[in-house]
């Protein structure tokens, strides 16, 4: 087993990461699929609360939604409060996607200037019906130009910013 020498993470070999795609989440080919982007540093609570939600099942015990997690790479992301997290996709083999939930951090600067990150937002957004972000995930959705003309949102004291980093986003700061 190796180990990255900067932060201690297990590093997967091809095998291993060919062994882990196969057991890739299943879906319920007939319920929308809502993937929840994830990315080092992002907040759990970011993650957990959307999935608490659109995993319960109804009264009568039927699923509303398929909800995946989805990465970069098949390598475990470390949320701001240390957990590690295996994604159920990646990038590249993340299925088409009803709704994509962007996630924040404290600092999303690191993701901002993540290339594949925005891209993956950008070419995601062509198949979804819903692309929405939560709090500072709002920077990525600016940095990917998928809102530009648009009403957005973001945490309470960001929409100064965020306007001065978009100004083709028309930042509602009420």
């Amino acid at each position: 087993m190796e180990r990255n020498k900067t932060n201690g993470l297990i590093l997967l070999s091809d095998d291993q990461i060919d062994e882990l795609s196969e057991k890739l989440k299943k879906l319920n080919p007939e319920l929308p699929v809502i993937g929840l982007l994830m990315y080092d540093d992002v907040l759990t609570t970011e993650l957990t609360a959307p999935m608490d939600v659109f995993t319960k099942y109804t009264e009568d015990g039927q699923q509303l939604f398929n909800v995946i997690t989805i990465a970069e790479t098949q390598n475990p992301i470390i949320t701001e409060e240390g957990i590690k997290i295996l994604p159920d996709y990646t990038f590249e083999n993340c299925p088409k996607l009803t709704a994509l939930f962007v996630p924040s951090a404290y600092d999303m600067y690191s993701q901002v200037h993540n290339n594949n990150i925005v891209n993956f937002i950008k070419e995601k957004n062509k198949e979804t019906d819903y692309t929405v972000s939560n709090c500072g995930g709002a920077q990525l959705i600016g940095k990917s130009g998928i809102a530009d003309g648009h009403k957005i949102v973001t945490w309470i004291g960001g929409g100064t910013q965020l306007q001065k980093d978009y100004p083709n986003l028309k930042v509602q700061n009420d």
